[in-house]
């Protein structure tokens, strides 16, 4: 077998032209910027920009790694995406298997789901956000007006929440 030194040049220029983009590098900074992925260069600084999905997909036949934090960075920051509508019907399913808590998944052009789903649980720089498995989930039920008032009168004791006194009496049952 032959190997086309020019070719592979060719290719690799056209790779490195990719690289420099401002589309590949909005999506790598964004990432990179918030704790989802390490990069051995600094991506070039690009603020207040919405990504398109299109670059997306396009910078992830670049680092295919950006696909498998992809659904992470879409759960967590939903508002910088646009145009998600357009994302292919099979990952949309995942980051909708992922928010709904599904232990076993699709996996997505050769990235096992767990991969995917692994991202959406780990600390990430940006303090706001909090990760899936440890963000509190809304729940409703009726309390007696006696047991409400006692519920009120020691949160105000503890200069606490309701959901607090709760959460600890429940834990130490």
């Amino acid at each position: 077998m032959k190997i086309d030194f020019e070719e592979v040049q060719k290719l690799k220029t056209k790779t490195q032209k990719d690289k420099d983009s401002d589309r590949f590098q909005n999506v790598l900074y964004f990432l990179s910027s918030k704790g989802l992925l390490k990069t051995v260069t600094t991506p070039r600084i690009i603020r207040n920009k919405s990504i398109d999905i299109s670059d997306v997909l396009w910078a992830a036949r670049i680092e295919p790694r950006i696909l498998e934090v992809f659904p992470s960075a879409y759960i967590h920051f939903p508002l910088k995406f646009k145009n998600i509508s357009k994302a292919p019907s099979k990952l949309l399913n995942i980051i909708e298997q992922i928010k709904s808590g599904v232990i076993q998944g699709d996996n997505f052009k050769g990235i096992k789901y767990e991969d995917m789903k692994k991202w959406c649980n780990i600390k990430l720089n940006d303090s706001r956000t909090i990760p899936l498995n440890q963000k509190k989930k809304l729940r409703s039920f009726f309390l007696s007006p006696s047991i409400e008032r006692k519920l009120t009168r020691l949160a105000k004791e503890k200069k606490t929440t309701k959901s607090h006194i709760l959460e600890i009496a429940i834990q130490k049952l």
